[in-house]
């Protein structure tokens, strides 16, 4: 089904909403209106720095800034956020370690340091970097699925639910509350 950005989601229930839009926040907001939180949103958007975070906060599950990505890491895109995990294209993930970086010192990274295995820490360097499960992968030397396994634990460590919330955690900040003033 496709919907247009203008216009809420139908009462059916949907697993994914692909968005393509300029107004990111705006339309996320519009597209979950009178819907299910539990559903995913992908957005498709030229808009890059503040725009990325604002349409996580308004409820986007994933964000690929257009032209950053190629048909695979939509495909992977699509497949991962339909699973429920959170998927930044590079320069999204670059817009919100950006807006979450402060002039003081990152304190709770050691604490994270402290929480998680060595192997989870390689693997969380390079999530923040904004590679892919499959990136990783190669680059570790391992499975697709050893990736995320050791994602799901990295998780459940850091008592968080989604891959953006685990690198501003990894980050050592405390992830967005809604409704929370802007960083």
């Amino acid at each position: 089904m496709v919907v247009s950005s203008t216009h809420a989601v139908p009462d059916r229930r949907l697993d994914l909403v692909v968005l393509r839009t300029d107004t990111p926040a705006q339309d996320v907001r519009g597209v979950l209106r009178g819907t299910a939180p539990a559903r995913h949103v992908l957005v498709l958007s030229p808009a890059t720095g503040a725009d990325v975070v604002d349409a996580l906060r308004a409820g986007a599950t994933s964000y690929l800034v257009e032209g950053q990505f190629t048909c695979s890491e939509l495909i992977s895109a699509v497949v991962s956020t339909g699973a429920g995990q959170s998927h930044l294209s590079p320069p999204a993930l670059t817009a919100v370690i950006r807006r979450l970086r402060g002039p003081e010192p990152l304190g709770a990274a050691t604490e994270v340091l402290q929480v998680l295995s060595r192997r989870e820490r390689e693997v969380m360097t390079l999530v923040a970097a904004g590679h892919s499960n499959a990136s990783i992968a190669r680059q570790l030397f391992l499975a697709e699925k050893t990736v995320r396994n050791h994602l799901n634990s990295v998780y459940r460590k850091l008592a968080v639910r989604s891959r953006a919330d685990a690198v501003i955690t990894w980050l050592g900040r405390t992830p967005p509350a809604a409704g929370r003033t802007r960083v």
